[in-house]
């Protein structure tokens, strides 16, 4: 079923004319509930509302049951076609019967209300709730500050970061750059951003309420939704996503519906894994470091994790070097956060470089997803070459490397095309984010994988094939070495960069 929002609305005396007045809205129209008329002789001094009759349709009813009615979300909003008649009534109407947010004229109406419940008091109500949540950082995945006239965050909430989903067919008034700091035309763009909370305010049925919370689970560990007062929140509440990943839920009450906040189960389940192909020891390193064998298939057990159980590739380690280790950790782990060291390089907490490894000095879960609070990948400080690498070969014969760059192009103009431009401008750039060395979300992890190993399992194959070496040459693995950074230089990330500790004696 697709999510429509549709308001339900009562016509004040004539709907006949409401409907010559209008085409149909955008985004589904609206539902009129009935026409109504306010009976008894209007007294601007003396006035009772309580004592009068309201006529709805062909039945005459009081003033409480039309509040009733309005408890119960049986319309969203009382239409006036003549904006005067509306500012007359609004006083009484508002003391007895609805939120003055639900008492609008019919150009209102038709300018405003597209697609969710337009309440300036439900923005209020929202902006107190990001105060009191110490929420810095919010998605408004439905443009709900756009579609309510927000044009200016509140001075208490400027420093909140807000960004926004606005596709090319939402066309959105610069104005609203005061209250968004950035839009985004889908949200393949943000994907990989991190956020406080995030923020959904459409109609949607049930379904696909959970349905999206769980796509977008990966983004946030806070969900704000506003759901308007038939949607049973137990339903919410009992739904076997909501169960599993959420570990509470709060209401809070807003015009015509709740403020519902989701807070996600807090996992930091952290893993460093360290990759080798030889036995080291540096002792006392940090609790959530993991030493992984890479190739391990191809030698003698270490007596570390290896990179051949499950779904592995350990046997191509002589051709793709850290990579096969990078692949276990994809198809074999499911972290909330992952990262990759080697047994002679580490990142540091520290602000220059050393080449002497000390643990207490290596970067510790904490310290990462801390980081990972504003940032969404850790990387090493690049690395600068005194050439183009496609004229650089380092310890590999050179037409071994241009063979193996040519494959690789080949396999991303087949796999992954709209890499190909990214892929030539890094081949004539000189520098690099060398060795996979890199900290990150799991997920942010196995989008790279997923995209790396789409082309680079073919372009080995291929290598294989063409060259027929023996012994193995790692000019393919030299050539992944460079695929983090065009990946990194297509998808929009914030960065942060980190000095190492190496020992090249190790």
């Amino acid at each position: 079923m697709k999510d429509v929002y549709v308001p339900k609305v009562l016509i004040v005396d004539d709907i006949a004319k409401f409907r010559v007045m209008t085409q149909e809205m955008e985004g589904g129209g609206y539902n009129i509930i009935g026409q109504i008329s306010f009976l008894g002789k209007f007294d601007n001094e003396n006035y009772d509302m309580r004592q009068n009759k309201i006529l709805l349709d062909n039945r005459i009813i009081d003033i409480n049951t039309l509040k009733d009615m309005a408890d119960r979300s049986e319309f969203d909003y009382i239409i006036f076609l003549n904006p005067v008649e509306q500012m007359t009534w609004i006083p009484y109407l508002s003391q007895f019967v609805l939120h003055p947010d639900r008492i609008i004229s019919a150009d209102f109406f038709f300018q405003n209300v597209k697609n969710n419940f337009h309440s300036l008091n439900n923005v209020n109500i929202l902006y107190q709730i990001l105060k009191n949540k110490n929420i810095n950082s919010l998605l408004d995945i439905d443009l709900f500050f756009a579609n309510n006239s927000v044009y200016v965050k509140p001075n208490f909430a400027a420093s909140i970061v807000i960004e926004g989903i606005a596709a090319e067919r939402d066309y959105v008034y610069p104005i609203f750059s005061n209250t968004f700091n950035k839009f985004y035309k889908s949200l393949i763009e943000c994907r990989f951003r991190h956020y406080d909370a995030i923020l959904l305010t459409d109609e949607r049925i049930f379904e696909n309420l959970a349905l999206k919370i769980l796509e977008l689970m990966n983004m946030t560990e806070n969900f704000i939704i506003f759901i308007r007062s038939p949607l049973n929140i137990n339903d919410i509440m009992n739904a076997p996503t909501i169960l599993k990943n959420f570990q509470s839920l709060e209401v809070i009450p807003c015009v015509n519906g709740k403020w519902i906040l989701l807070k996600r189960n807090k996992s930091e389940d952290f893993a460093m894994y360290v990759v080798t192909h030889k036995k080291f020891s540096i002792p006392d390193m940090p609790k959530d470091y993991k030493i992984i064998h890479a190739g391990r298939k191809l030698n003698d057990d270490l007596g570390y994790i290896g990179d051949d159980s499950g779904q592995s590739i350990s046997e191509l380690n002589p051709y793709l070097n850290e990579m096969t280790a990078i692949y276990w950790i994809w198809k074999n782990t499911s972290h909330n956060y992952v990262g990759l060291s080697h047994y002679r390089r580490f990142f540091s907490n520290k602000d220059t470089y050393s080449n002497e490894i000390l643990p207490e000095n290596m970067i510790t879960s904490q310290q990462a997803i801390e980081l990972l609070q504003k940032y969404d990948i850790l990387l090493v400080n690049p690395f600068s070459f005194i050439c183009d690498w496609y004229s650089y070969s380092g310890s590999f014969d050179l037409s071994m490397t241009r063979i193996s760059m040519a494959i690789t192009e080949m396999m991303i103009e087949r796999f992954q095309p709209e890499y190909l431009d990214t892929f030539y401008y890094h081949r004539n750039n000189r520098s690099l984010y060398r060795c996979h060395m890199l900290i990150t979300r799991k997920y942010i992890f196995d989008s790279y994988c997923e995209w790396f190993f789409s082309f680079m399992l073919p372009a080995e194959k291929e290598f294989r094939k063409m060259m027929d070496i023996k012994p193995p040459n790692r000019a393919m693995g030299y050539i992944s070495e460079h695929m983090l950074s065009v990946w990194l230089m297509k998808n929009d990330l914030r960065i942060k960069e980190l000095n190492i500790m190496e020992n090249l004696n190790l």
